[in-house]
Order: structure tokens, then C-alpha cells, then sequence
């Protein structure tokens, strides 16, 4: 097949245009969907949100509809309370992270870049809002669903830790610095971020984690919830040696029980690796999701 003179000037042309365009490094995504191999009949639904969108993943589903409404209700009340007539300032913001933000996530969506925006912004008000209304309850409307109804917030937790439904910390932590005030010195996003998730937490504190994570390498929402599960076992091998430890399998919860061993919880849970065998009898940390 031979390719005219004219036809080759395209093809150079495109191919050029394309090149142009890469990165001069490769970006490195923090925000993935779900393997397809993960997806069977059976488990499918259990990596979708149940009542709330966040990121581009799930934006425009039907079924979620509801909760996008009660984003607008949040912004609305924001400016309302802060004596602001327009979103501009942090529109602009976020059209200066758009690319960046962008490139977070791994897989392909279909948002042009206002409709990008414009899901930054109401999802990152919402979850800043949301955090800051479950601390503070003066700041909540007297109607607002969310906190009349504790299933609510139980979907909530559940939606907003799920792998294909989150933001980009530095875009929620941009419009937080802009939101935030001095007259409360415990308006911070990771500590509100913190207690709306208390009881994920292993019984650590607040103050414990803050003293012991890493802010700067958080991805996401659920890289923090993540981060925070793993302290205990990042310290458990800090403490160890270079010396290879010996692995070796273990049966299954059935293989066990079937064997006489018995299963009871640790008296302590704030440390996933704190699993003791003793007498017969497998102690294990409580792990809430």
C-alpha cells in the first residue's frame, strides 16, 4: 500500500501533533476503576456508590440524582453564610487544576473541562460542607436529611471510601484553605476528615494519627482511610530486622474452626497486626467497614 505525498504530509502532521502533546513525563494516576475481573455478577454492585457521585466516574448516573441536588443546597448555603454572591474565585482555581487534576485519574471519562469544573466544585464543597456540619451541628440546617437519618450517613462513609469515587486531595484541600477561617482553630480537612470516619479509625485518636501521617503523600479520601489502617503495620516493620521472616500458609477461617481453634476479639483495636495464639484461641483485632 503506498501512501500519496499529500496523504504522507498528514500523517507527519498528526503524528507530530500527537507527540507534541505527550507529557514530557509520564503523569501518574492515583484514581482508578475497579479491574473488570473484579466485576462479576455477583460482586458488581458492591464497587458503586449507593447514593452518592464523587469524581467523573459515576457523574450523571440517574439514581444518584438526589444527593446532586443536596450538593447545590450545600454551595448555596456556603455563600449564603459567608456573604458571598459568586462562585467565581473558586471556579478560577479550580480551571487552573483542571489538567492537573485530570491526570489523576486512569481511566477515560467523558467531561469537557467545564463540565470537569463544575464537578470539582460541587463535590469538593459537598464533602468539605459535609465534614464540617458532622463536627459542628450550629452549622447544620435544622432540615437537613443527612443527619436526621443514620442510614444516610452509613451510605455516605461507604460511598465516599470507594475506589472510583473520589477527588483529589490537593483539589479538596485547595478549596478548603479557601474556605477556611481562624475563628476555629479545629476547622482542619484531615482532622474533620478524621472524625466523620471515626469509627473506621482502630480506636486511635485524632491527635495519635495526625502525629503519625505522612499529610503530603495523601491521594485521595480513601488513600487517607488506607493510610490510617496501615500505621500500625508500617511501625511493626520498622521495628524489625533485615532478617527475611518465614511464611508460611494459613487455613481458612473453616480449615481453623474444623482443627478445635477457637476466635475470639483482641482486647485491643487499634492495631490490625495485634493477632495473638494462645491456649487454642486466635485473638483478632475488629476491623469496622
Amino acid at each position: 500500500m503506498q501512501i500519496v505525498e499529500g496523504s504522507a504530509d498528514t500523517v507527519i502532521i498528526d503524528i507530530h501533533r500527537q507527540l507534541d502533546g505527550l507529557p514530557s513525563t509520564p503523569s501518574k494516576p492515583t484514581i482508578y476503576r475497579v479491574d473488570s475481573h473484579l466485576r462479576n455478577d455477583k460482586w458488581n454492585d458492591v464497587y458503586d456508590p449507593e447514593i452518592l457521585s464523587v469524581g467523573p466516574y459515576h457523574y450523571g448516573i440517574l439514581r444518584l440524582q438526589n444527593m446532586q441536588q443536596l450538593k447545590f443546597r450545600y454551595l448555596k448555603r456556603y455563600l449564603k453564610h459567608r456573604n458571598e454572591q459568586s462562585v467565581e474565585r473558586y471556579v478560577l482555581a479550580l480551571v487552573h487544576m483542571e489538567k492537573r487534576a485530570r491526570k489523576c485519574y486512569a481511566d477515560s471519562f467523558d467531561l469537557d473541562e467545564n463540565a470537569f469544573v463544575m464537578m470539582m466544585l460541587l463535590d469538593g464543597f459537598f464533602l468539605i460542607e459535609l465534614f464540617r456540619y458532622s463536627s459542628f451541628k450550629h452549622l447544620r440546617d435544622a432540615d437537613d436529611p443527612i443527619f436526621r437519618h443514620e442510614r444516610i450517613l452509613s451510605q455516605l462513609r461507604h460511598d465516599i471510601l470507594l475506589l472510583e469515587n473520589q477527588l483529589p486531595f490537593f483539589v479538596l484541600n485547595q478549596l478548603f484553605n479557601m474556605t477556611k477561617t481562624d475563628e476555629n482553630p479545629e476547622d482542619d480537612l484531615i482532622t474533620l476528615a478524621l472524625r466523620f470516619f471515626d469509627g473506621m479509625l482502630l480506636n486511635l485518636s485524632v491527635s495519635r494519627v495526625l502525629t503519625r501521617l505522612h499529610v503530603k503523600i495523601i491521594d485521595h479520601l480513601c488513600g487517607l482511610i488506607h493510610d490510617v489502617w496501615c500505621l500500625p503495620f508500617a511501625e511493626a516493620i520498622s521495628h524489625k530486622s533485615n532478617e527475611r521472616d518465614k511464611w508460611e500458609n494459613i487455613n481458612s477461617i473453616t480449615g481453623l474452626r474444623e482443627a478445635g481453634i477457637k476466635f475470639k476479639r483482641a482486647k485491643e483495636d487499634d492495631n490490625l497486626m495485634d493477632i495473638k495464639f494462645v491456649n487454642g484461641v486466635l485473638r483478632i483485632p475488629q476491623l469496622i467497614i
